[in-house]
């Protein structure tokens, strides 16, 4: 039985140049869904035909920040070809990242006119989160909250491995904001016995994370979209075969 809600972010197979041959694995595998970023958008019409011919449906797409800024009409339209209902910001370069309380808050500011923007489109806005979120303002602030509190329906692309590998208490990000939360990625922190271990990320379940408890808190809290991700894995089928083998009966058993 494949659950639905697992889901696979498709930056963690950038090495496979046959679009068409990894969505067909993701599929035999056992994926029903998948997240876009990039490259998947420069032809979005060809990408929902290509998941459309392997049954994967895509419910987000990470989007960057300057184009959601610059070409909200554009954004919208890679939205409704490829039939996504969340758009992901997911990632600021050092030098595009805030430094101050106020500056952080800015950028809230701006986030919250775009959520609203794009919720007049049908759409919802999420922030994926790397560490940097969870380095504290020269004011003695995190982002996290900062962005979190300052735009109130901003939604949250919580990524677990990055917030734990920031030194963070995840059940406790997830009790204090699990209402924002609209997806999960699924990421492991690798030790050295780990399954594809690559730039300190792993198969999702051969890591250090106990996700017993973390998969549960986040059904507990309605999340329905649990989405697999490595930054580098070796070999991105085996990744997505082990971590789906293991996240799905952790799903069904949360």
């Amino acid at each position: 039985m494949n659950v639905p809600g697992i889901g696979f972010q498709l930056y963690s197979a950038r090495a496979v140049r046959d679009d068409d041959a990894i969505l067909s694995t993701l599929a035999a595998i056992g994926y029903r869904q998948i997240e876009t970023y990039g490259p998947w958008h420069d032809d979005p019409s060809h990408t929902r035909r290509l998941a459309d011919r392997h049954g994967l449906a895509i419910h987000s797409a990470h989007i960057p920040l300057s184009l959601i800024r610059d070409e909200p009409r554009h954004v919208t339209d890679i939205a409704r070809v490829l039939g996504v209902s969340f758009v992901v910001a997911p990632y600021l370069d050092e030098n595009e990242r805030p430094r101050s309380t106020a500056a952080w808050r800015g950028l809230a500011r701006e986030l919250q006119i775009y959520s609203k923007q794009l919720e007049g489109e049908g759409l919802q806005l999420g922030w994926h989160n790397h560490d940097f979120e969870f380095s504290l303002t020269e004011d003695g602030d995190l982002p996290m909250d900062l962005l979190l509190d300052t735009a109130p329906d901003l939604r949250w692309e919580m990524d677990i491995g990055w917030t734990a590998r920031s030194g963070q208490d995840v059940l406790a990000w997830i009790a204090r904001h699990g209402h924002r939360i609209a997806a999960v990625h699924v990421k492991d922190i690798a030790n050295s016995d780990s399954d594809q271990a690559g730039d300190g990320w792993c198969s999702v379940g051969t890591g250090t994370i106990d996700w017993t408890p973390i998969l549960a808190a986040a059904r507990k809290l309605g999340v329905h979209s649990f989405i697999a991700e490595h930054d580098n894995p070796p070999d991105a089928a085996g990744f997505a075969a082990t971590s789906f083998a293991h996240l799905k009966p952790l799903l069904e058993a949360a």
